[in-house]
């Protein structure tokens, strides 16, 4: 009898402790919330900086927009999450309140759900600002948009609640922000989205900005020769335009004002384009966006949408890269090829927004100026090539070419 006594109150004692070990971490996530979704307590110091999520990112991003009440958007990939910062001073300055729901690793059509899911819940933009990637359109044929009238999102969904403060991982996210409060090169995220890429000083200073440079022209190379030949497959289709007029359709019935940024490109992946046989396709997608936009406006005579351009080769792109040599040399515009610093976006929304004392750079594209802007385009390589013929010839022997090629354009601006 005593026997079982002393059993019971083993099981006691031992439900007690998980008892207590599971209250502990789950006070302990939600007071720390690594991911902002509680908003108990932030403390300098504390818990005010929060380490980049690597799970759940969508409705991270989407739960903060919502509780930020913001009413103007970034949409786009990785360079929109890293180069466009929410808490630009001109922002404020128009009275916005911006949220960056940019997202590595995805496309349009994951900027269409952000931006549905948001309009749905009443919180309609009063300004977008979307990241265009030539890339993300380019390999396949269209697929067709899929509607979602129920505004239904995972965002909404119990299961990554659940997940998000019962889990091991939360808790080790949880002390992990602990931990980075005074860490200057931890990979973190902004309270506006913003994926400042501090990680990228430590890798910087310790390989040097060459290594960072030449493992992503690496990576570049195999994706550009893939994407060549899926392209050529499915015959040279462009995919996601139909997510894209989604967005501007909608957009153009909320009076919403959409800015569409073709991405300010580092010369060495332009030059890649080049090699690859892509220049062409870029060409021609920039075309049709023109095309599809001007679909819009007529559909829509108030319609807000602007397509800029920012790719080229100007002093900005045409930024040389460190040598290999050269390991304490920074950059000032480019963390490398695939990726422009903020100091290079806050030029962008300069541009956008109409403060950009050199107004040359970045073109709003029209029908009227499509071929004077491929000219501009031709005679800025021409100047970056004669300032930096290095950069040409490096990108040549990563992508096995033989010679540097060419673009000549007639005085219509077709290419010849």
């Amino acid at each position: 009898m005593a026997h079982d006594q002393d059993f019971f109150r083993f099981l006691v004692w031992c439900g007690l402790v998980i008892a207590g070990g599971v209250i502990g971490a789950v006070t302990l996530v939600v007071i720390v919330d690594p991911y902002r979704i509680h908003q108990v307590l932030e403390v300098s110091g504390f818990n005010q900086t929060k380490p980049a999520p690597d799970r759940y990112r969508e409705e991270i991003k989407l739960t903060g927009a919502k509780a930020m009440n913001a009413n103007a958007f970034i949409l786009g990939n990785s360079r929109a999450e890293v180069g466009f910062d929410p808490e630009h001073p001109i922002f404020s300055a128009k009275r916005l309140s911006v949220y960056n729901l940019a997202l590595a690793g995805t496309n349009v059509s994951t900027a269409r759900r952000e931006f549905d899911y948001l309009r749905k819940q009443g919180q309609k933009a009063a300004v977008i600002v979307l990241g265009l990637d030539f890339l993300d359109f380019l390999g396949g044929a269209p697929k067709p948009a899929i509607e979602n009238n129920s505004g239904s999102h995972a965002a909404d969904g119990l299961k990554w609640k659940f997940d998000t403060i019962f889990s091991l991982n939360s808790v080790a996210d949880a002390i992990k922000t602990l931990k980075i409060q005074h860490a200057q090169e931890a990979e973190t995220m902004t309270s506006r989205g913003l994926n400042p890429l501090h990680e990228y000083q430590k890798y910087a200073r310790e390989q040097g900005y060459y290594a960072l440079f030449r493992q992503r022209a690496i990576e570049n190379a195999k994706t550009y020769a893939r994407k060549r030949r899926d392209s050529a497959a499915a015959g040279e289709q462009f995919q996601g335009r139909d997510q894209l007029d989604a967005i501007l359709s909608a957009a153009a019935i909320d009076g919403t004002e959409i800015h569409l940024v073709i991405y300010p490109y580092h010369a060495q992946i332009l030059a890649m384009f080049e090699q690859a046989d892509l220049w062409p396709s870029f060409e021609r997608w920039k075309t049709i966006l023109i095309g599809d936009i001007t679909a819009i406006q007529q559909k829509y005579p108030n319609s807000k949408v602007t397509l800029w351009d920012f790719s080229g080769y100007s002093r900005y792109q045409c930024e040389a890269i460190p040598g290999r040599d050269e390991k304490h040399r920074n950059t000032q515009w480019y963390w490398e090829a695939g990726h422009f610093k903020r100091e290079l976006g806050n030029l962008v929304i300069d541009r956008l927004f109409g403060s950009d004392a050199e107004g040359e750079w970045g073109v709003a594209l029209s029908q009227a100026n499509d071929a004077a802007n491929r000219a501009r385009i031709a005679r800025e390589r021409a100047a970056c090539l004669t300032a930096n013929p290095r950069l040409f010839e490096e990108v040549v022997r990563l992508t096995g070419g033989t010679h540097i090629q060419a673009i000549r354009f007639d005085r219509s601006g077709d290419k010849q």
